[in-house]
């Protein structure tokens, strides 16, 4: 006679089972409910914020890892198993879903019309490097109206920063008195200000207080164009987790009150989907408007799917349309150059 089968579930295999189900709830809020309490807590705790910041590589190794243990769990007959590496496998998918804008605001889309004042904006973590060739694309190739460096110039009253900004672009044959450079306040530390470079023909921009992220914050005002905030916050190491977190709130607060005009500019060292960052509505980064493919900024030593996206141009959701965004691989930092077309909203 054959022996009943065993129906009840050991408890190492109902552990396994719950915590799998959990994993793929939370990846649902993840990328679903961005803004949700459970999402921003979690995303900003030491571990978890470093674990999420690349979600394509954290959800692919997720997929692959679990369709092995399909496969295995198919051999083995283990009904419970392949319960569990098929809610692993669809968690890591939903994970890969977080790379995508599902859950984020996001821009109109516009084509570019000849009549439109369209206005450009470049960021990039320079990491101290700015050549002239970065100088002739941004500036000559792009056309860029205003660039933000985060972590470029020099704190301490030195003319440096400013001297090779001159040298770099008129060694690309533009013409320096043409620029207007700003520079963000001293901070403390090692880590180079926020320098702003703006084109007059654009704009004729000055500066007013602001409140200040860890690296450094930059408030630009100007009758004739939009406000621009363009800022540096700390990275998530274990030691600053609880700056990072504040430079985060910084963000968030001048989103929802003071800078709901403005553009926002910078790296900000997490995604969108981090922290108190992820309940931001009134932006939407431009970005969002390229492939989910080529979004990522940090490391340029992974490949360009895998790189988390940290740098961001965030523009007011009202009143403005995204002609074009993309990123861009200039020679001397870890990161690649975010630059964006936008323009105002003339719809009624």
């Amino acid at each position: 006679m054959h022996q009943p089968r065993n129906n009840k579930i050991s408890a190492p295999a109902l552990m396994c089972l719950s915590l799998t189900l959990l994993f793929l709830i939370f990846a649902l809020t993840h990328v679903l409910a961005p803004a949700s309490a459970i999402n921003t807590g979690l995303t900003s705790m030491l571990g978890m914020a470093q674990f999420l910041a690349f979600p394509a590589l954290v959800g692919g190794f997720i997929s692959l890892i679990a369709l092995v243990a399909v496969a295995l769990c198919l051999r083995n007959r283990s009904r419970w198993g392949l319960a569990a590496s098929a809610l692993l496998t669809l968690a890591g998918l939903v994970m890969v879903a977080a790379s995508t804008s599902v859950g984020l605001p996001t821009l109109a889309q516009a084509q570019a019309d000849p009549t439109d004042q369209i206005m450009t904006v470049a960021e990039w973590n320079a990491a101290e490097s700015f050549e002239p060739s970065a100088a002739r694309h941004l500036f000559k190739d792009l056309s860029a109206d205003v660039v933000v460096l985060p972590e470029f110039g020099d704190h301490r009253g030195s003319r440096a920063g400013t001297s090779r900004l001159q040298e770099a672009i008129e060694s690309a044959g533009l013409v320096w008195a043409d620029y207007d450079v700003f520079e963000s306040p001293f901070t403390g530390g090692s880590i180079g200000p926020v320098t702003v470079i703006v084109r007059k023909g654009f704009a004729r921009y000055s500066t007013v207080p602001v409140q200040q992220t860890t690296f450094g914050t930059l408030r630009l005002v100007s009758d004739g164009a939009p406000d621009i905030v363009a800022l540096h916050t700390a990275p998530p190491l274990p030691a600053l987790m609880g700056a990072w977190s504040r430079d985060l709130e910084v963000i968030a607060q001048l989103a929802s009150t003071t800078a709901q005009e403005a553009l926002i500019v910078g790296d900000f060292n997490a995604t969108l989907r981090h922290g108190t960052l992820a309940t931001v509505h009134s932006h939407a980064d431009a970005l969002l408007a390229s492939s989910p493919m080529s979004r990522g900024t940090w490391p340029t030593a992974l490949p360009e799917p895998l790189r988390t996206p940290i740098d961001h141009i965030l523009v007011p959701t009202n009143g403005w349309k995204v002609v074009g965004a993309r990123t861009l691989s200039l020679e001397g930092s870890d990161h690649v150059a975010v630059v964006a077309s936008v323009k105002r909203d003339a719809s009624p």
